[in-house]
């Protein structure tokens, strides 16, 4: 990777980032008043870099770690905001529990290896929730989510986050998960569905019910109208004997 010092290629210009070291914290000249502003940390094939990203006040939002490897070369990566407007949309197209970071390299390059990315979240954001959709469950926890260039849809990365405490007595937790390229990451509520199989065994028993029912219901009705029919013919042939007995009788009076 190559080091692009004027900021072109999706890079910062020296007066909105600096660059960090290991284990240093990324901080911007210019502020701008949003959760993270434009950063950037030198990186090398043999290093390793640990970047804690601050908001304009000093809170940490975020972290990436980059282990030695990742890369087959030196350069840097670039961390940033997403504008207002892809932002607003992103934030829309999830419930998006952290500050949106985008991460992108001088030269385009995507890492080699996994890179452990981790964001601060409330603690109450980590807990997983379940509610009933008929027979489905619907289980909804934070995953480690990207959105894929030119795209507008959150894609869970890593469900399976590992939790940490930023601090005593602070109700703020940080959850890591680890992707494989670099794109727009966040925080994100992610549903799953599974089927509940005891419902499905109730939905069963309740149409062979219906089915039943139906079935008796049927053969009441068709047992009511032959009995109909056979109570009807009887008649008819009584009625007709009954007519010929009469018309037998007026022809032996005429005789």
């Amino acid at each position: 990777m190559t080091t692009n010092p004027t900021g072109t290629e999706g890079g910062p210009t020296t007066k909105q980032a600096q660059s960090t070291r290991t284990g240093t914290t990324t901080k911007s000249e210019n502020g701008g008043g949003k959760p993270i502003v434009p950063s950037s940390t030198e990186i090398n094939k043999d290093g390793n870099s640990n970047v804690k990203l601050e908001d304009s006040a000093g809170n940490q939002v975020a972290s990436v770690k980059i282990g030695a490897g990742t890369f087959d070369g030196t350069g840097t990566v670039y961390f940033r905001n997403p504008s207002e407007s892809v932002a607003s949309v992103l934030k829309s197209s999830g419930e998006v529990v952290s500050t949106i970071i985008s991460i992108t390299t001088s030269d385009g390059q995507q890492p080699k290896s996994g890179v452990e990315i981790c964001f601060v979240t409330e603690s109450n954001n980590t807990k997983s929730t379940q509610t009933k959709e008929g027979c489905k469950t619907v289980t909804t926890k934070p995953c480690l989510a990207s959105v894929q260039d030119g795209e507008s849809k959150w894609e869970c990365q890593d469900g399976s986050l590992e939790e940490s405490q930023v601090s005593q007595n602070s109700s703020l937790v940080e959850l890591c998960g680890v992707a494989t390229h670099f794109t727009s990451f966040a925080l994100v509520l992610s549903p799953s569905e599974s089927k509940d199989s005891g419902c499905e065994s109730e939905k069963i028993y309740f149409w062979l019910s219906m089915g039943f029912l139906c079935g008796a219901l049927l053969v009441f009705i068709v047992s009511i109208t032959v009995h109909h029919l056979v109570r009807l013919h009887k008649r008819r042939s009584l009625q007709s004997k009954l007519k010929d007995m009469r018309t037998t009788m007026a022809v032996q009076e005429r005789i």
